[in-house]
This record gives structure tokens, sequence and C-alpha cells, in this order.
């Protein structure tokens, strides 16, 4: 039995994903039929409008057992009986059923019993008796939707990239293979010459094959003539040896690249396989692996498969036409470069798939989903004014491969609709685009459209669709603006959030924005302190081994014989304004070179002060940051001078220790916590979503030194090891600061309520919204609770510092705080010597 993931979608699901991607091509088909009709002078009559909705061509590329094909086809046949005999009784669907199926519905899968089974099903639906009616084979097809040439592709010659040595592979094989595959000198008539191009035309075939089956009535006669012209084109030699030429492209990224293999297929071998029969080219060997590596990998190439659908003229190379609707389901297989994996050498080697190569390219990438491989290949399929519905995996907005399929879809302004459901009922994501211009694609792009998209996330079912707090929209300027790098889609929970947020990266720039010469205002860098400590045997070391060498305590150090080990900090370390939540684990070097076991060897690894020295950081303190603590998305925070684990990346920008403490106070914030939680959707933050977090620039903040270093002065140096920064913070103190759990709370408050107002937050229902949404997040001012109240005594206090601000400004009058001492002035306390 076929498990097809289409089969197992809820009802309400498919009937969201026709909504979104057939419903708008059946109304545009109406409205067609009606101009049609009143050219004719005919309005009345409700002919043209039905023939313009039997034109209309669906397709599955990974069809199962044909439920989304049976759905579709339902949906274009009410239309027609609606249209032509003004009713849906139960005989005029079945009249409109049986020409829709006969006229509009197109499948493909990988496997033969799955579409047998499509056609049982649109058999069934369109209640014809007997057998599966001819013209069927034509139109379901079983092939590898992902894996096909096009003119295109074959008219550009096979690509260097294809004989790359996978696993299994010889190397030295390989590159002689590169070298073969050089393209023929230039004057000769070749595959990439105005002269000897792939010439390649199907379209009296597509002419004639779109006549049948278009006609009311959909006679028996039809259906034979029609299944008469597929197959005499499947047995005309003209389609053989078209296909041999695009099987022998594909065969080129499968081929085994050993010596004991079967000659390859290479540049000249492909032109001359186009220029004369492939018998007389190819040695007995080789067609033999062609036909075998067709068979096992399924070549399917779309124009020759469907020539009624896709059109190619006499001496061109891209295609005219494509389906007006591909509807999906896909499988969500990963496709990796491990089991020797041949879709995925085609799609990061053919170009077929530049948007997902791209994805695959991304550091840390080393899989990426088919369903995503199944949405590029459809934008490639459809019609320029066509549209496109898939049902993927959830989360896919946030899935580190996706973001130049997605952002690309964005950018043309192709992508209508992208809703995420983690719901109990089903967890996909339903993704509607238009057809257009696609890097690489085969089909002439139409106009970037440059409209809004809509969202939602975290959805439950397509009931909340209908609650416009649950979705919002977005122009293709705006994913710009908010994810300048990357390109990827903001996860925002509804409406109000994604207005707000909006909103705020209009005022305030990214932290770093890569694609602007002065799109790094803080001079930042971020690094890994000690990238492979891990691997590294013998770097970080524990306290008791220490201790039975002979190192004592001395403060929070490990000192012998005037060397020191340093403590190496950890993200459970850390917290809003502490780094001594817990006790280090491990200690590290000051000074090295440190001999260590890497790999069965001894290398030599840099202590801590060479490590900073290497990273051009001179300044006793450090900053860093970690994801996703004490319900917070992200945390900023100053260290000692010591050692950061892998997880705790460092943070270290060029400015001066006031500008600094500025910086940790805006990312310590609730307002940017909120944009953070905003920003990610089911994974921790990672640092290219730092980067895109929007934080005031130093010059913006400068006004407001007196006003945070202060307070972040006071927040932060609770013990000696932090005496560095207080002192660059000017701080004449003897001692640290008292932690007094009830002062903090009052302090970081005035922090949060000045940076709301900082990040444009005017308006108090947006400030208690926002501190409502973060109400069990309120990280170090919730441990002041008694009994822990979900930071409701943090929000209090928060919106009553905001009030007092705002009246402040109201009054022209400079603010002035109830805390006493005011800030920067609170109790010392003289630690314990030890």
């Amino acid at each position: 039995m076929i498990d097809a993931v289409a089969d197992r979608l809820p009802p309400a699901f498919v009937d969201c994903l026709l909504d979104g991607a057939l419903e708008p091509v059946l109304d545009a088909a109406v409205q067609r039929g009606r101009q049609a009709a009143t050219r004719k002078k005919n309005s009345g009559d409700g002919t043209q409008v039905a023939r313009a909705l039997l034109a209309v061509t669906v397709c599955d590329p990974a069809c199962g057992s044909g439920s989304l094909l049976v759905a579709a086809a339902r949906r274009i046949a009410r239309r027609v009986a609606e249209t032509r005999e003004g009713n849906t009784s139960p005989a005029a669907l079945r009249r409109a059923m049986r020409e829709v199926v006969g006229s509009c519905i197109y499948g493909v899968d990988v496997s033969g019993e799955a579409v047998e089974q499509a056609k049982d099903r649109l058999r069934l639906a369109a209640d014809v008796p007997g057998m599966t009616p001819p013209f069927l084979d034509g139109r379901l097809r079983q092939g590898n939707a992902l894996i096909g040439a096009s003119p295109k592709l074959i008219e550009n010659g096979i690509p260097d990239e294809a004989f790359r040595a996978a696993d299994g592979d010889d190397r030295r094989h390989a590159r002689a293979l590169r070298r073969a595959n050089a393209k023929p000198d230039p004057g000769q008539a070749t595959l990439f010459s105005e002269h000897g191009g792939y010439s390649h035309s199907n379209e009296a075939l597509a002419e004639s094959l779109a006549k049948i089956g278009r006609l009311p009535g959909g006679a028996a006669a039809d259906d034979r003539r029609q299944a008469a012209e597929y197959q005499k084109w499947r047995d005309s030699a003209a389609f053989r040896a078209k296909r041999r030429v695009a099987d022998a492209w594909c065969a080129a990224f499968a081929w085994a690249k050993t010596p004991d293999a079967p000659p390859a297929i290479v540049n000249r071998v492909l032109l001359d396989l186009r220029e004369r029969e492939a018998e007389g080219i190819l040695p007995a060997e080789s067609l033999a692996e062609l036909d075998r590596l067709r068979g096992e990998h399924g070549f399917f190439h779309w124009d020759l498969e469907f020539p009624d659908v896709f059109r190619v003229s006499e001496g061109e190379t891209r295609w005219r036409g494509g389906f007006s609707c591909v509807l999906s389901a896909p499988p969500r297989e990963q496709i990796d470069r491990r089991g020797k994996s041949a879709v995925f050498r085609f799609v990061t080697s053919s170009g077929a798939y530049p948007e997902c190569a791209a994805g695959l390219a991304e550091p840390g990438v080393s899989a990426l989903r088919s369903d995503l491989l199944f949405t590029e290949r459809i934008m490639t399929l459809l019609a320029p004014e066509g549209l496109g519905g898939c049902a993927i995996a959830p989360r896919t907005a946030a899935a580190p491969g996706a973001r130049h399929l997605l952002g690309g879809l964005m950018r043309r302004g192709a992508l209508a609709s992208l809703y995420d459901f983690t719901g109990p009922d089903a967890r996909l994501c339903l993704l509607t685009f238009a057809g257009g211009a696609v890097p690489g694609s085969p089909v002439p792009g139409s106009p970037v459209r440059g409209g809004v998209a809509r969202f939602g996330f975290r959805l439950d079912g397509p009931a909340e669709l209908g609650d416009g707090d649950r979705s919002f929209t977005l122009a293709p300027g705006d994913a710009a603006l908010i994810n300048p790098n990357t390109g990827a889609l903001p996860a925002f929970g509804g409406s109000r959030d994604a207005a707000l947020v909006t909103a705020i990266y209009r005022r305030v720039p990214v932290l770093w924005d890569e694609a602007r010469p002065d799109g790094n205002p803080w001079k930042m860098r971020l690094e890994t302190a000690f990238p492979r400590a891990a691997a590294d045997r013998g770097l970080l070391r524990a306290e008791q081994e220490l201790r039975d060498e002979g190192w004592e305590l001395a403060g929070d150090t490990l000192t012998r014989d005037g060397q020191y080990m340093l403590p190496v900090y950890e993200p459970p370390m850390i917290d809003l304004f502490d780094h001594r939540v817990a006790q280090p684990r491990h200690w590290i070097a000051e000074h090295g070179p440190v001999s260590v076991q890497r790999k069965g060897g001894t290398v030599q690894r840099p202590g801590v002060a060479d490590r900073l020295a290497e990273l051009g950081w001179t300044w006793e303190w450090l900053c860093a940051w970690r994801a996703s603590v004490q319900d917070r998305a992200a945390v900023a925070v100053f260290l000692p001078r010591a050692g950061a684990a892998d997880s705790l990346p460092l943070m270290l920008p060029r400015v001066v220790p006031p500008f600094a403490a500025a910086l940790i106070a805006a990312q310590s914030s609730q307002v940017f916590d909120y944009i953070a939680r905003q920003k990610i959707d089911g994974h921790a933050m990672r640092a290219s979503d730092w980067k895109q977090l929007p934080v005031p620039t130093p010059t913006m903040l400068e006004p407001h030194l007196p006003f945070v270093v202060p307070r972040v002065l006071e927040l932060v140096y609770t013990s000696p090891d932090m005496s560095p920064l207080a002192r660059d913070l000017d701080d004449r103190g003897e001692y640290p600061f008292a932690w007094d759990s009830d002062r903090r709370a009052s302090l970081q408050a005035e922090l949060d309520a000045f940076f709301f107002r900082v990040y444009g937050i005017d308006d108090r229902d947006d400030v208690e919204y926002i501190t409502g949404t973060l109400a069990a997040g309120a990280g170090s001012l919730e441990r002041s609770e008694s009994q822990g109240d979900d930071g409701r005594r943090a929000r209090k206090m928060i919106l009553a510092a905001y009030e007092r601000m705002s009246d402040a400004d109201a009054a022209g009058a400079e603010y002035e705080t109830p805390i006493f001492p005011p800030p920067g002035h609170g109790p010392r306390h003289r630690p314990d010597p030890r």
C-alpha cells in the first residue's frame, strides 16, 4: 500500500491548500472565459468559461495514489458544472468530472504502483467504468521528478562538477574525466555553439495534443485519439533520440568514476549522441550502463513527457508554457552526501537547483529535505501566471538550508502565503507561491510581482486563519529589512507582533548588516574562544585534577609557582548581568602553548592570553552571549578575562568601555528579548540570528551613557573579578557592590523601561503587551519574587518606570529616579578574603 504524505493530510488542510493555490487560478480562468465570451458577443453562454476552466492544467510531481489530484479535479468539475449547466447535480458533476480528468490532470511518481493507484482513483472519480481510460497513460507517468534535463541545461553542456569524486569513486580517475569533459574548441559544431545547438521542437505535437480533449463532451473517440498521439510521440525516433541525449546528460552525475566502470559520457560524447544514433556512438557497455542508470534513478524530462504543457520551438532552449497549478505534499526524506546519493550530486552540481544548492553550501548544512527540492522543482514547472501549493515539513522558515529558497521567493515577490501548523491534528507548513523568473529556470520569467505575502506561525489548524490577529503580511522589502544577511523569514506570533517588530527595524538597525560597508557600527567580531577545545585532550582541566598536582585556589583562579589557571565559562554559569550562577567545571592555562593530544598526536594550543591576543582583544574583561537562558531567547553578559566554552561565543566590539556597557544593557533588555523571540522558531539562537537583531548604534546611545552606565556598573560589579571593568567605567569604589535583589530589580526595571523608549515603543499599551508576552521569562528579576509569580512584579515595576519617564518627557523635565542611593552609588560589600 502506498503511504503518500498527501493521503495523510486531514481534509481541512487539503481544502486550505486548494483554497490558496487552485481557487485563484480558477477565478482567473473564469475571468478569461467571460472576456472571451464578451468578445464573441455571447456573454450569456457559459461555453467560453467552461472552455477556459478545462484549459487549466494541474499537476502533482509526487502524486502518490492521487489524493490531491482527485480533490483538485472535483473543485474544477464543480466550477464547470455550475458554469455550463447552472447546477451541481450528481449527473452534472459526473459529466464535468469526466471532462476534467481527461483535460486537466497530470501526475508523476517514482513508484509505478502509486501511479497505477492514482489512475484507478481518477477513473473511479470520473465514473468511467471498466479499464483505466487510455489518455491517463500519457498524463500520469512514472519517474523521478527531481532528476531530469531541460533543453537549457543540455545546451549548457555537462558541468565539470558532475565529475567530482564521491564516496567510492577514484579521485585520480574523476580528475581525468573532468579534463576530458572540456567543451569542444570554438568553431566546431558543438552543443555550445549557435550553429550546432540542441535543436528541440515539440511544438507541432503540442498544438495537436492541446486541441484534443479540450472539446466539450470528452468523447471516447477523443480519448483514443489523444492516447494514440501520445504513443505516436513516444514511439518516434525523434523522441527516442532526444530522451537518449537527456538521459545521457543526467547519467553523468550518477556514473561511477572508477577505472573499471564503463566509459563515461562527457561533452564530446553528448554532442555525438545528438548528431548520430546512440548505438553507433556509445560502446555496448556504456549503453547498457546508461539504460541501467535510467531505470535505477528514473530520469524524468518534463518537456519530453508532457509536450502539450511544455512547448519547445525549433532552435530554442527554453520552453514556453508550464502548468497552471502544481499541488503536492512531497516526501520529506533527508538528502545528504552519504550513501552515494545521486539526488544530492545532481542538486549540488547540475545547476537545476540553484537555491537549494546554495542552502547546502551554508556552513553546518550537510543535508536538505526532499520536500524543499520538490518546492524548487515546482517553481520551474509553473507557467508564468501559475500558482504552486506545497504541504511541507513544519518550521521550514527556520530551517538553515531553506533561507535561499524562501528568500528567493520573497525577493521576487512570488511568495503568496506561508502557514506553519504545529497543532495536534497535523504538523506541516502550507506554502503557496506564484510562477515567475527563477535563476536557471527553463521557463521564461514573468516580471517580479512585488506583492505582499501572508504568514502564520505556530497555528493549530486552518480555522485560525480566519483570526486576523494570528496571521500577518510582509512585503519583500520588510523581510530584507528584518533579516538583511540571510533573507530568512521571521516567525512572528501574529499581526501585532509583526507590526511592532517591523516598525522597530525601521528605526533601529541590525547589529551587523554584512551587505553594507557601514553595517558594523560596533566594529564587532563574533568569535569562539577555543573552537577545538572538546577535541583537544588536556586543554581543559578539572579542578580536583589540578589540586592533586599542587595548584591552589586564589580568588577566582588556581595558581602554582607564579602560573595561573583561569576558569572556563559555560552557558549554565551565566544569567542577566551575572556571571556567577554556577561554579566552573573546567580550567585552562592563562599562558600557552599548551601541549594537547589530538587524533593520536601532540599539538600546541594557545592559552587564554595568547588566544585573546590573536583576536586583538586588549581589555581585561570580555563580552559574550548565550542562547536560551531562564526562559529568555538570548542573554548578553560581561565576563572576567578567562576562558569561554565553544557554546559561549565571544562578542568583541571595538569601542570604549562605556559603550560596551550600553551594548550589553541594550541586549539584556526585555524589548530586545521580545524581538529575539519573534525572530527564531524551533531552533536555538545562532550567530547569524544574533547579528540580525536590532541594536542602537553607538551614536544613538552616546547621549544616554550617563543614564545607562551607572546602572550597568552596579548590576555587573558584584565580585572582585569584575574590578577591571569597574575601573574602565571610572568607578572609584574600593569594593564591589552588594547583591541586593530588590535594588537590582529596580535598576533593571529602569533599564528595561528606558530601552522601550530607545526602541521607539511610545505607547504604554504596547509596553504592557510586550512585557505580558515575556511574563514567564523575566530572568533574574523572577528570582526576586517570593514563590515566583511569573514576573508580575517585574512587569509592574517596568510599567511604573516607563510612566515616570513618559511624564518627565511630557513635562520637559529630566527624569528623576526614585532609587536611593542613586544608581552607581549603592551599598558595597567587602569580599571574604580567601
